[in-house]
């Protein structure tokens, strides 16, 4: 098993191959922050119309199989 790192280099080495597949995973899953406000976040959220089950069925429905959308890890046929 071979890939490549971050400068494009072929990494072969076992050790380094783990190295390399944590730091991807590292990077892919930080959190980002939330610039705005507390406050503007809940005007945000005020004034928007609340969901109804028909929408969440169908944004559920619209989803891939065996697909996880969010960082939880939890796939779509969970739900």
């Amino acid at each position: 098993m071979a890939l490549t790192d971050e400068s494009g280099s072929l990494v072969l080495d076992q050790t380094w191959l783990e190295v390399l597949c944590a730091k991807f995973y590292a990077d892919f899953y930080i959190i980002s922050t939330i610039s705005a406000e507390p406050t503007q976040l809940l005007e945000l959220c005020l004034d928007c119309a609340p969901i109804t089950i028909l929408e969440l069925e169908a944004a559920i429905l619209k989803m891939a199989p065996r697909k996880a959308p969010g960082l939880d890890g939890v796939i779509t046929n969970f739900y």
